[in-house]
């Protein structure tokens, strides 16, 4: 039984972050496993900055300022921004440009894609496996004023709006 909960545990950090399964497997050779985990987990996420070039991908930062940013630390934590170096290009080349349009503003880029391997599945993204998509934040107003980096969830997902009827 142990084995099954291992076993799909892998499957699972490896569908949801492409390293976690590896990070969780090096984690079952220590008798601290939670920490065993995390130790592994940073170490191939910062590898993964240096080898993801190798494989076609770049990330978008996490921590720069810039006319395009990640919308939630969440989504660098699970190694979801990455795409390839035109993506990249095309991404903060529309943030340049929305900020010359408007003053102050921020693209906020929700999931992008993995590290690693075309076709890799970005659940549940079934089109985000060649690098070449990311899906991106909407702008909103609060009390009437543009709020930039506002969404009404702190990931910017599983929050809806009321259309016109």
């Amino acid at each position: 039984m142990r084995t099954l909960i291992h076993v799909t545990l892998i499957a699972a950090l490896t569908l949801l972050t492409q390293m976690g399964g590896v990070a969780w497997a090096v984690a079952l050779l220590f008798r601290r496993r939670a920490l065993a985990f995390l130790v592994a987990y940073l170490a191939l996420s910062a590898a993964a900055l240096v080898a993801a070039p190798q494989f076609g991908r770049v990330a978008l930062s996490c921590w720069s300022e810039g006319p395009a940013q990640m919308r939630s630390w969440i989504f660098c934590a699970l190694n979801r921004n990455y795409m390839t170096p035109e993506a990249l290009a095309v991404i903060v080349d529309a943030g340049a440009d929305l900020r010359t349009r408007y003053p102050g503003t921020t693209l906020r880029v929700l999931d992008a894609g993995f590290p690693f391997f075309d076709g890799f599945p970005l659940l549940p993204h079934l089109s985000h496996g060649d690098g070449q998509k990311a899906d991106l934040a909407l702008f909103y107003e609060r009390d009437g004023t543009f709020a930039d980096g506002f969404t009404p969830s702190p990931v910017g997902y599983f929050a809806f709006e009321d259309g016109p009827t």
